[in-house]
């Protein structure tokens, strides 16, 4: 399966950002999925913050599935690609504290 991972990179240093998602497509990697990593979306990461979801969001339209990141609930950017993957039925992750991708159930932001 094809998961899209999202979380919040805008206002983390980029070496944090870099590092968390770069773990997080091991681990999806590890449990036999093909991770899409946004950070690895060909932009320069100057490019500005629309020009990133823009190509973020083409990217996500090609994938299976998504897996939120700890903590992506204080991104915008997260948040609006959360809410693309709700309304094109897409099924949206999480990793539990054993490191096993499960539902996102407990979800904070509820969709109307």
């Amino acid at each position: 399966m094809r998961i899209y991972i999202s979380g919040r990179i805008t206002g983390l240093p980029y070496p944090i950002a870099v590092k968390r998602f770069a773990i997080a497509a091991r681990r999806l990697r590890d449990l036999g999925h093909h991770p899409v990593n946004p950070i690895d979306n060909g932009l320069h990461r100057d490019a500005t913050w629309a020009e990133h979801m823009r190509a973020d969001l083409a990217t996500l339209r090609r994938c299976d599935g998504i897996c939120m990141l700890r903590g992506w609930e204080r991104s915008r950017g997260a948040q609006i690609e959360r809410h693309v993957a709700l309304k094109r039925g897409m099924p949206i992750y999480t990793f539990s504290e054993d490191r096993q991708l499960i539902p996102l159930t407990d979800d904070p932001i509820q969709t109307p």
